[in-house]
């Protein structure tokens, strides 16, 4: 198993000094996950394959579960942001334990919150699961994004994920259909 790592983000904006640690979920870090997930839904309903709903029906038992299947094996992984002591961002990865399957990893949950965006967050978040992938010698990283987040496209783009499959109505909420983009990274076998 992977020791735990810290990536400590200095962001100087206008004057202004922002202090981020990113980290993979502990135990007993179960209410700051449900706290970030309920916000990322919160503003990114259309985005979020989640509703609000299905996250209230989680017990504390429940989320602490979460946290301890991202520490306990290598098919899973959630990597907190946090600002002083308030998570500000989150990204999740999920690897297909089948033998068949166990090259890549998929992306999921990835959010920065709205006061914390445009300060390079999200790319610490993205290299921390790029970093992540590296480690355990994966040799691609999937994700999906909707197609209302042009932010969150260009980003992975800058990034050097590419579009390989798009898929009208991914999801259908509140009346609307939500397009998405499937994207890729492939990682370098050294």
């Amino acid at each position: 198993m992977a020791t735990m790592q810290f990536v400590h983000y200095m962001h100087s904006h206008w004057g202004n000094c922002h202090m981020y640690r990113i980290a993979q979920i502990q135990s007993g870090q179960g209410q700051a996950l449900r706290t970030i997930r309920m916000q990322s839904v919160h503003h990114a309903n259309l985005a979020s394959a989640i509703s609000q709903t299905q996250l209230l029906a989680l017990s504390p038992d429940q989320w602490e579960q979460k946290c301890a299947e991202s520490r306990a094996g290598q098919n899973n992984a959630i990597f907190l942001a946090w600002h002083q002591q308030t998570v500000v961002g989150m990204v999740g990865v999920r690897i297909d334990p089948s033998p068949k399957m166990r090259h890549a990893a998929l992306v999921w949950g990835m959010f920065v919150a709205p006061h914390h965006r445009g300060k390079r967050l999200g790319t610490q978040l993205l290299e921390r699961v790029i970093d992540h992938a590296r480690l355990l010698s994966l040799l691609v990283i999937k994700l999906s994004a909707t197609t209302n987040q042009p932010e969150a496209i260009q980003l992975y783009c800058k990034l050097g994920f590419e579009r390989y499959a798009y898929e009208p109505a991914l999801m259908y909420v509140d009346g609307i259909a939500i397009d998405a983009l499937h994207m890729h990274y492939r990682l370098e076998r050294k």
